[in-house]
């Protein structure tokens, strides 16, 4: 399950209009990027200027540029000047390693889960204990095939970098998905993503 984390910035724009913008953020995405929907729901519209730089996804897919603004971001108290890319579509709006590296996120928010005092959800949890309980199941009676296009070309993307910071942790899941079989070395293989 991936975990998107949102953050919520007042960003100031022209005569101090105050916006509250969402941002997910992406540790992966060495730019700010902020989609057509947004941008165009600007009280104040912000200067945006052409440029030449190219963006692509994960998986090599391009995102169409349409130029680049700054921002006036208040944050903690801090107040920053930050360029963000303007891009086509309503995808979310990313918040990327280029905004992180000046805004000193405090992370022990950023992470922290409260219990909104959802009774719905807590008796759904209730009555499917079983379902909702610690560990995992498997399925011995059902052979699972997976389906390929003959005409698929095989593609092997390299692995993302993991944060420093969590290297360890990530190894330690790793070797314990592994010793409770729920994955496997494999020494090559043509498809990886």
């Amino acid at each position: 399950m991936k975990n998107i984390l949102i953050i919520l910035f007042f960003v100031f724009l022209k005569q101090y209009m105050v916006m509250h913008m969402k941002y997910e953020i992406d540790t992966g995405a060495t730019r700010t990027i902020i989609n057509k929907t947004t941008y165009k729901n600007l009280p104040n519209k912000l200067e945006m200027e052409k440029t030449k730089s190219k963006l692509s996804t994960y998986t090599d897919e391009e995102i169409p540029v349409m130029g680049i603004t700054v921002f006036s971001v208040i944050y903690d108290g801090k107040s920053h000047q930050l360029q963000a890319m303007l891009v086509q579509g309503t995808g979310p709006n990313l918040l990327g390693r280029d905004w992180l590296k000046e805004i000193k996120i405090k992370w022990n928010t950023v992470f922290k889960i409260t219990n909104s005092g959802n009774s719905k959800l807590a008796d759904i949890l209730k009555s499917n204990e079983d379902v909702f309980k610690e560990g995992l199941e498997t399925l011995n009676c059902t052979k699972a095939k997976i389906y390929v296009d003959p005409k698929a070309q095989p593609k092997y993307l390299k692995s993302r970098p993991v944060p420093y910071a969590l290297k360890e942790k990530v190894e330690e899941e790793l070797e314990r998905l592994q010793s409770e079989d729920i994955i496997s070395n494999v020494e090559f293989s043509e498809w990886v993503v």
